[in-house]
């Protein structure tokens, strides 16, 4: 394992648990593109990012262990964030340098954990930002693009720094996560505890240590395998505000009739969810609830619920109880536990489950690290193998991550947002994987996927839901 020594120069902050389920995985990159119409300056978008390093600490960060394996966020001696230009040819050329993109792997502990791409031409341009997602959320990324389009039309505009928000840890959210426990729930936390001080002693006993040969292994062998997938469902202004009015009308959100419209479509066309499938998972911002700025990092937390669409109802009552079963599971959730649970399990644990656990054993002979990692992932009896895998069993059949209509001007100068694409990332584990945000006016939806046997039921899906929605 890289180790480092130094004491602080540098030093941004520790890792959260969180940040750490993510740092190893191949499959964890969060994407946004920025559709732009009028020129937009090579030059001043490379000034932009500099400009944006000063404002946001992670942008241009590396990450370095500790001699106990704690990882740190560093921002000296990081090369220069990347900046891939290319000419423009066509409208979904994005997806293209997206899956250029998905198999170069980020440079863990040299960094940057963050790369650029601008498809230009001298009237509309797509600009990419592709993020490892241990360092950034999508509403992170469109906070990023505000910055940077700012400081793309405005040159000498004036940097100013946000300030590190609280850690999603218990130190961090100490002050915001007290809460009065009754005494089941004390002894279910209790047992919660117990059960993990298990599993870290049990790991301990058989530790299994990573790098980044071992990452660009499992890195290759699922990139070599597998192409991500986007089917696309955009509205036009005028669709959008009609499906904003018809959701008010109706006394329910967007994002219910998003999800439930999805639910719909693939209940009709590949059959309803079963078992562990038929719970749903909403990612939840939680800046707004913290009362901080637009922070670029990883600051969410999520729900999940079971919910079965009702062929026998129209599909406005099942948004409708879609909307009151999201709502209730949002408004009752202790929304910190996932990050406090997280964090009492050994970071090393963490780093092994999350990716090695379950995509150590797709890597073929002939690879470099073959015989350690196939050796790591026929040991059954190791902790991180049996609650990988226990984990996958336990996936949610259904992702929707909305971004909604974020705060972000349409205009910067004489350049102008079109509309935004945001691909949340996924895997075959996910059967829908939906990924939503409004921007200029316009809501584009992402259905999100990896496997080309699918490529004809997505679509299918993806026309289904548009044709729910009525607008």
């Amino acid at each position: 394992m890289h180790q480092n020594n130094e004491s602080n120069p540098g030093r941004i902050r520790i890792l959260v648990g969180d940040e750490r389920k993510f740092l190893w995985n191949p499959l964890s990159n969060v994407i946004v593109v920025c559709r732009i119409k009028g020129p937009i300056s090579e030059k001043r978008l490379r000034n932009a990012i500099n400009k944006a390093k000063e404002i946001h600490p992670l942008l241009s960060s590396r990450v370095v262990y500790d001699e106990d394996n704690k990882a740190y966020f560093y921002n000296d001696h990081v090369p220069e964030i990347p900046l891939r230009v290319v000419e423009w040819k066509s409208d979904n050329q994005w997806q293209e340098e997206l899956n250029y993109e998905n198999r170069i792997p980020f440079k863990i502990f040299k960094g940057p954990l963050i790369r650029f791409v601008l498809i230009k031409s001298s009237e509309v341009s797509d600009f990419m930002v592709y993020g490892q997602h241990a360092i950034c959320d999508g509403r992170a990324l469109v906070y990023l693009i505000r910055d940077m389009l700012y400081h793309t039309a405005e040159p000498d505009r004036e940097v100013k720094k946000l300030p590190l928000p609280p850690n999603l840890s218990s130190e961090g959210l100490s002050p915001y996560s007290l809460k009065k426990s009754s005494l089941k729930e004390s002894l279910r936390t209790s047992l919660k505890k117990f059960m993990i001080n298990r599993m870290n002693k049990k790991w301990r006993n058989d530790l299994v240590l990573f790098d980044q040969d071992d990452f660009e292994n499992i890195h290759k062998a699922y990139w070599n395998e597998n192409e991500y997938r986007i089917e696309l469902l955009e509205l036009s202004e005028g669709q959008t505000s009609n499906l904003i009015s018809r959701c008010r009308e109706q006394g329910v959100t967007v994002n219910s009739a998003l999800s439930t419209a999805f639910l719909a479509a693939h209940h009709h066309i590949s059959g309803p969810f079963k078992g562990k499938n038929r719970n749903v998972a909403l990612p939840i911002d939680l800046r707004g609830r913290m009362k901080v700025p637009d922070v670029f990092c990883l600051y969410i937390s999520r729900v999940i619920f079971q919910f079965d669409y009702n062929p026998k109802r129209n599909f406005w009552q099942n948004v409708k109880r879609f909307h009151d079963t999201a709502t209730n599971n949002i408004n009752s959730a202790f929304l910190f536990e996932p990050l406090l649970t997280i964090e009492q399990m050994d970071p090393t644990l963490i780093d092994a489950i999350a990716s090695f656990g379950i995509l150590a054993e797709t890597v073929p002979p002939g690879f470099t690290r073959y015989d350690k990692l196939s050796t790591f992932a026929s040991d059954k009896n190791n902790e991180a193998i049996k609650l990988a895998h226990r984990f996958l069993k336990l996936s949610p059949g259904t992702v929707m991550t909305n971004l909604g209509n974020p705060d972000v001007p349409d205009v910067y100068g004489d350049i102008k947002v079109e509309k935004m694409y945001f691909a949340p990332s996924t895997d075959e584990r996910f059967p829908l994987v939906i990924g939503a945000l409004t921007a200029g006016g316009k809501l584009v939806v992402t259905l999100n996927y990896v496997e080309e046997s699918r490529i004809d039921e997505m679509k299918k899906i993806r026309d289904m839901a548009f044709d729910l929605l009525e607008v």
